[in-house]
């Protein structure tokens, strides 16, 4: 774990759907998608549980948007608590 955000990193041969599906089902906040297009392009995709939006972001900043948008869920999350 470092700085303070847990990661696994799925080396399986399963198909990307297969693979979306399974990190979903265990509750994953968010997704970090980096393929080799996007290690060319030094970027990743963060695709968030709680309303599927994918945005591409840099990977020189990648701790600090996974931070953001932990706090975006964290909002989202609380503005739905408040409404019921």
């Amino acid at each position: 774990m470092k700085d303070g955000i847990r990661t696994a990193l799925d080396t399986s041969d399963d198909r990307p759907g297969a693979k979306y599906y399974r990190w979903e089902m265990k509750g994953v906040p968010v997704r970090v998608e980096i393929g080799p297009r996007d290690l060319k392009n030094n970027v990743a995709t963060l695709v968030l549980r709680n309303g599927g939006s994918k945005e591409t972001v840099p990977l020189a900043n990648i701790v600090e948007e996974v931070r953001m948008r932990f706090m975006t869920i964290h909002d989202r999350l609380f503005e739905k608590l408040k409404i019921h």
